[in-house]
């Protein structure tokens, strides 16, 4: 049951960047928008073909370790968990999205869980607009020291998802939301506290700490590789 969490938790970290554009956005946002753009060098993904992310998971209250790793393509997503003995994938390959755990086998992926796996892919970051229905600010607020900008983005028949950016730098610092899971709904708080600069100049999160209230990790990216060549066939929903 805690890889089904740490899957649901981990997909709705990864997708914080591709949710800054799209939908129908305020006059308010927009600027705010802009700004984010640019601190996040968002175009430089424009003519990238394929992104390869690695990373650790570390669960110290649940005494947990393990890894994974996510491949994206223009439509196409693959993210897969490992902690100890228990595994998890989660892909979408164009059409449909679907999951493979040792608890449930393998089920087709519905509403938010869908949704969540499907707006990693390049398109949905270039192009968030046909997955999102609005985008609006919110009332700021002081984090610690830093003071915050709130947007929140909205799409019917899922849970909002309320960002909370640094005024100085302009980068999302704090996610709050919820994800589905068989376990049910979880809220969470996912705090940015860590970003790294690509060598194509596309900056991302590269330590997340995630407070779900069952559960509770940090999440730390090894590796991230661009324009990899990539097998289709491992977007493609196995053979029961």
């Amino acid at each position: 049951m805690k890889t089904k969490l740490v899957s649901a938790i981990f997909i709705s970290v990864l997708i914080f960047n591709s949710h800054l554009f799209g939908g129908t956005v305020s006059e308010k946002a927009k600027p705010i928008l802009a700004k984010i753009n640019i601190a996040l060098g968002l175009s430089k993904l424009k003519k990238v073909t394929s992104i390869k992310l690695t990373f650790t998971i570390d669960m110290p209250t649940q005494n947990l370790k393990g890894n994974g790793k996510t491949v994206i393509t223009k439509n196409k997503v693959l993210a897969a968990i490992a902690l100890g003995p228990m595994k998890m994938v989660s892909a979408y390959n164009g059409k449909s999205a679907w999951a493979k755990d040792m608890m449930m086998g393998i089920r087709d992926l519905k509403g938010q869980e869908a949704l969540d796996i499907k707006i990693q892919s390049i398109d949905a970051l270039m192009n968030p607009e046909k997955y999102f229905d609005s985008i609006d600010v919110g009332e700021g607020k002081t984090i610690g020291k830093i003071k915050c900008i709130k947007l929140i983005y909205k799409k019917e028949g899922t849970y909002d998802k309320v960002y909370f950016i640094d005024e100085a730098t302009n980068l999302p610092i704090v996610l709050e939301t919820k994800s589905k899971s068989p376990a049910g709904d979880i809220p969470s708080i996912s705090y940015f506290k860590e970003y790294k600069t690509s060598k194509n100049g596309y900056k991302y999160a590269s330590k997340v700490i995630v407070d779900a209230k069952v559960v509770k990790m940090e999440m730390n990216v090894t590796n991230i590789e661009f324009d990899q060549k990539v097998d289709d066939t491992i977007f493609e929903k196995p053979k029961e």
